[in-house]
């Protein structure tokens, strides 16, 4: 057990040190022969510079990050078919997007890799004493999603403009 001296100089015995925490300040030793103390803490250092977007499908929000693989609902696209999803959020190291207006430069691309259906789920009704038990079944119908790319264009993709709507 660690020992630590209080400001009031008592001392305070402390059962588990994390890890990280007791090689917090030296050098992180390399290799196979460091250990799983070091790789832990190696991890906890390492800074996440992965570009990744937070996308609604569904009415639901997936963390998603280039060549993902995801499972949603059910959508109505067919197999094969690129989809363009909703993003609410984008990190890109310490650049990051949350307003509207720069969300919309934003494009998340996704690809239809298959419709599937979920594990059968059995919901049970039972009252004791009473000789009432109902048993029903359910499976989601899902599909899954590859995402492709994540992008942050330079300006807004184009959209009809006001002139053209008037239909003149």
């Amino acid at each position: 057990m660690a020992a630590h001296v209080l400001s009031s100089g008592a001392t305070t015995r402390v059962r588990g040190v994390s890890p990280a925490r007791r090689l917090r300040g030296r050098a992180l030793p390399s290799g196979p022969a460091a250990g799983p103390a070091a790789r832990y803490a190696r991890a906890l250092a390492a800074p996440l510079h992965a570009m990744y977007a937070i996308v609604k499908v569904g009415g639901k929000q997936y963390r998603v990050e280039s060549g993902d693989s995801l499972v949603v609902d059910r959508m109505a696209e067919d197999e094969g078919s690129k989809v363009l999803l909703e993003p609410l959020m984008l990190a890109d190291g310490d650049d990051t997007v949350f307003d509207g207006d720069d969300l919309e430069k934003v494009k998340v691309e996704a690809e239809v890799t298959g419709h599937l259906r979920g594990k059968k789920i059995r919901v049970v009704k039972f009252k004791p004493k009473r000789g009432y038990k109902r048993t029903m079944g359910h499976r989601s119908e899902l599909t899954r999603l590859e995402i492709g790319e994540i992008k942050k264009l330079s300006r807004r993709p184009a959209g009809r403009s006001k002139e053209d709507g008037d239909g003149s």
